[in-house]
């Protein structure tokens, strides 16, 4: 009898290839990895997290990790997005000095571009505060992101936070106060895809002394120009 030849089934597999992966253009659009992928769309979503130092080359940029999600491909390249960034906590448990006092926080406000994001602020103070106080840094801290969230969109306010512009702006006015030594923006983060309830914050009624003083400081810079 002649022998049965049994007919085996070949299985086809795609070549794999490398695809480089890059930072957004606010960052620098560095080559920051690379991934080892049959098809691009396999990494699409992917998350993953860079230490911002090798992003910027700057030494106070080594405590922050940024998030950065994959979100489109440009031939053998990937794009990446910002979804958050956050300081590392013992740099964190650092700045915390026995002497001062530390003011925290957690909300979630809606951008320009109608993104909610979480916010995690932290208020360092020269010297330690009571109850009463604390509450009164909250409620201004809330206030002023509210104020400059809403008017930018996710990519801009995240791009003002790491080159501590709104962190300088925000200092100036808790000084009035109590001495104020740091405000850290402690943690971001993009909320996709989840119910999440955005923070409602009341307006502020502006005191008189303010509105003076905005008054002469208008006034001065007519009278500079």
């Amino acid at each position: 009898m002649a022998k049965q030849v049994k007919k085996v089934s070949k299985v086809k597999t795609k070549k794999k290839r490398w695809f480089s992966i890059f930072a957004p253009g606010f960052l620098g659009q560095k080559e920051i990895g690379e991934s080892y992928l049959g098809e691009a769309s396999q990494a699409i979503s992917r998350i993953m997290k860079v230490n911002l130092r090798d992003l910027t080359g700057g030494v106070r940029d080594q405590n922050i990790h940024v998030s950065l999600k994959i979100s489109g491909v440009s031939g053998n390249n990937l794009q990446t997005e910002v979804v958050g960034y956050a300081y590392m906590p013992f740099y964190v448990k650092k700045l915390g000095r026995k002497n001062n006092g530390l003011v925290d926080d957690s909300f979630v406000l809606e951008t320009k571009d109608d993104k909610k994001v979480r916010l995690k602020p932290l208020v360092i103070t020269v010297f330690k505060i009571n109850k009463s106080v604390k509450t009164a840094i909250r409620k201004r801290m809330m206030e002023l992101l509210n104020e400059e969230v809403s008017k930018i969109s996710f990519d801009s306010l995240v791009c003002d936070l790491l080159r501590y512009k709104l962190q300088m702006e925000f200092k100036k006015k808790l000084n009035k106060i109590c001495p104020v030594r740091e405000v850290l923006m402690r943690k971001i983060k993009l909320e996709e895809g989840k119910k999440v309830k955005v923070t409602v914050v009341k307006k502020r009624e502006v005191k008189e002394e303010e509105k003076k003083e905005s008054t002469t400081l208008t006034f001065e810079e007519k009278k500079s120009k």
